[in-house]
């Protein structure tokens, strides 16, 4: 969950927002899940890094971007539909990260990141980033797993057997959200 100081400024309504956030945890004593968002990625200031195959722990197979350019899990093997680029924005909390699909992008000629659409559905496609699609990596201590949050909701990326689909699911990091990270 991210901590009300991690957050990027946003602005008159993000301040709002954050003394809304302020009071509830008043409130409730403390008990809130924070949806994220960031301001949009500025070309002088966004870069990309890291390279990963992303294999869920439950299935044993790899993560694609192959089938029809929507987030599956059903390869046994890794080969560039497979392979995601971590990009951040300097202006963002360091832990907030967009991914993106370099095969995507070379078929549609144009940077291609994985977006969420409205019932969930998880599909790389070229973009101007809003900063709405930001994901963070959170572990549990001495665990070998990862798990990929949706950080706007807050919810863990759940592999669906049979058929392979991810989606957002529940907001904590059980058998079938926990990930190898290989580079």
């Amino acid at each position: 969950m991210a901590k009300l100081r991690d957050l990027p400024p946003r602005g008159v309504r993000g301040r709002l927002g954050a003394l809304l956030m302020a009071l509830t945890l008043g409130l409730t004593g403390g008990v809130v899940t924070t949806t994220v968002s960031a301001t949009a990625a500025q070309a002088g200031t966004f870069s990309c890094g890291a390279k990963y195959f992303i294999k869920s722990a439950a299935v044993d197979l790899y993560w694609t971007a192959a089938e029809f350019d929507f987030l599956t899990a059903n390869r046994t093997g890794k080969g560039w539909y497979e392979q995601f680029t971590v990009c951040r924005d300097s202006s963002w909390s360091p832990q907030f990260f967009v991914l993106k699909s370099e095969a995507v992008s070379a078929k549609y000629g144009q940077d291609s990141y994985l977006i969420r659409h409205p019932g969930g559905v998880l599909k790389w496609e070229p973009s101007t980033l809003t900063g709405n699609h930001l994901y963070e990596w959170r572990r549990e201590s001495g665990s070998p797993y990862y798990g990929l949050v949706h950080a706007e909701t807050g919810q863990y990326l759940t592999v669906d057997y049979p058929g392979g689909a991810v989606y957002p699911g529940v907001e904590y990091l059980g058998w079938s959200q926990a990930l190898y990270r290989e580079p």
